[in-house]
């Protein structure tokens, strides 16, 4: 299954390409504290905070059919304190979730990863967000440990052993 590529986010993306995507799934901006609805701004914001933090990388995840926009990822590679890549934000939009597009778009960014020679990939669940956390153990990551985030929320470490031979 081929149906997906992350595109950089460069200083020409418009904001506008990701409204559908973040004002789709409204429970986790609810629940992460963000704004609803998200506006091109936050976007811009989003845009510019996840290209402009130490080690970032910004991502579309566009489909290859047409170049449609249905999600995006934002990750440090590695983060600072983990050693190791950090997933920060995987979000697919509401209508393309269920289909395996979130699948496919970890299966992408693992593989990515493991190319580069990179062993392992850590990210944060919210604990409020199961859902997520079911996820992720779906792709095959699991709980390596606990922690609060930035704004004192509860969260699962999750971590997957790449394997940078099989990519």
């Amino acid at each position: 299954m081929k149906n997906i590529e992350l595109v950089p986010v460069s200083e020409d993306t418009s904001p506008e390409v990701l409204l559908d995507v973040f004002n789709s799934n409204r429970e986790f901006l609810e629940m992460s504290g963000e704004a609803i609805p998200y506006t091109a701004d936050n976007v811009a914001m989003y845009f510019y905070e996840e290209t402009n933090r130490e080690n970032a990388r910004c991502y579309l995840i566009t489909m290859r059919q047409g170049g449609q926009v249905v999600g995006t990822a934002a990750m440090a590679v590695p983060h600072p304190p983990a050693g190791c890549p950090w997933i920060g934000l995987m979000m697919i939009g509401a209508k393309w979730q269920g289909q395996g597009v979130g699948a496919e778009a970890s299966r992408l960014i693992d593989a990515m990863l493991a190319g580069e020679g990179w062993a392992e990939v850590r990210l944060g669940v919210l604990k409020a967000n199961p859902r997520a956390k079911a996820f992720w153990e779906r792709q095959g990551y699991h709980a390596v440990g606990e922690k609060e985030d930035q704004d004192k929320r509860p969260v699962w470490v999750m971590g997957k052993a790449l394997n940078p031979a099989e990519s």
